[in-house]
């Protein structure tokens, strides 16, 4: 059996740059579905890394799906340019992901916490979204966002790009909540709309 393993491609060709966000994508296309992992925030310390490949393996192996790992090592929510770390509310991201997605006949984005995040302000560009525990209002997370510059006003624009991604995409939605207070709390902060699908785990805690 053919195993494609992903390569890694800078997504902004900026070398001297010392953070860089990469996007590992498979060399050649193998099927008409692209499923796209966003990086979570990790625990402490831990560095970020490409997630759910060994869930997803055999459906790469076989080539029922093509997978992408998004990575923002920047831990900023996917809302700054890869390549200089300045916030630009997710404008880059969303460049990459239409040059990304193209090719596809249906893509999926998935994510969890900060990654279930992204698949929520990118699902415009998907046919359906899985989003674990992610975060709609960083203000209501005092605990995880540690940097100092992401100030409540861009915490509030990303909320509003959620909010428009949600209430625009044609995108089937499945979110998946803990039982936290927090986490339950980020349903409130959703457009109510028929595509969106809400599972409620058994056990809290945020990833």
């Amino acid at each position: 059996m053919l195993t494609i393993r992903p390569i890694m491609i800078m997504l902004v060709v900026h070398l001297q740059t010392a953070a860089v966000a990469l996007l590992l994508a498979p060399p050649v296309k193998r099927s008409s579905t692209l499923v796209v992992a966003f990086s979570s925030l990790g625990w402490d310390g831990e560095a970020i890394r490409p997630e759910w490949r060994s869930t997803l393996r055999l459906h790469v192996d076989d080539g029922t799906i093509d997978l992408a790992h998004a990575l923002d090592h920047q831990r900023s929510w996917f809302a700054t340019d890869p390549a200089s770390g300045d916030f630009d509310d997710g404008e880059t991201w969303d460049s990459l992901l239409v040059e990304l997605c193209a090719p596809y006949e249906r893509v999926c984005l998935l994510g969890e916490s900060m990654g279930g995040t992204a698949a929520l302000r990118f699902s415009r560009h998907a046919d359906s979204v899985v989003a674990l525990v992610p975060q709609v209002d960083l203000r209501d997370f005092g605990h995880c966002c540690k940097r100092a510059d992401f100030s409540d006003a861009r915490k509030i624009r990303l909320m509003h790009a959620i909010q428009d991604a949600v209430a625009e995409t044609s995108a089937s939605i499945v979110l998946h909540l803990g039982r936290d207070a927090d986490d339950l709390h980020q349903l409130n902060h959703l457009p109510s709309v028929s595509r969106l699908f809400v599972l409620e785990e058994a056990e809290g805690g945020d990833a």
